[in-house]
């Protein structure tokens, strides 16, 4: 095997990893908008909470959410323990 034939066997799996990752992304993203006014419904009008209170709960968690992505996202990136492509 020589330097050259490592970059093949790894590009498939790398692809496939990126490929899922987006797939996973975008199939969360319609969970979360699709469940998003229907769980605002049903606290409303099966748990009487007032709109302000699903207003700021449902903010709160957006927020939290936003800050929280960029510093988790860095500490993996930094993570020494990576995936290697074994043939």
């Amino acid at each position: 095997m020589s330097g050259t034939d490592a970059p093949e066997e790894i590009a498939p799996k790398a692809a496939f990893v990126g490929l899922s990752l987006d797939a996973t992304n975008f199939l969360l993203a319609d969970v979360r908008g699709a469940l998003g006014p229907y769980l605002n419904v049903f606290l409303v009008t099966q748990q009487h909470w007032s709109q302000s209170e699903v207003g700021l709960v449902t903010s709160l968690g957006g927020i939290l959410a936003l800050a929280v992505q960029t510093p988790i996202g860095g500490a993996i990136d930094e993570t020494r323990a990576r995936t290697t492509a074994s043939g």
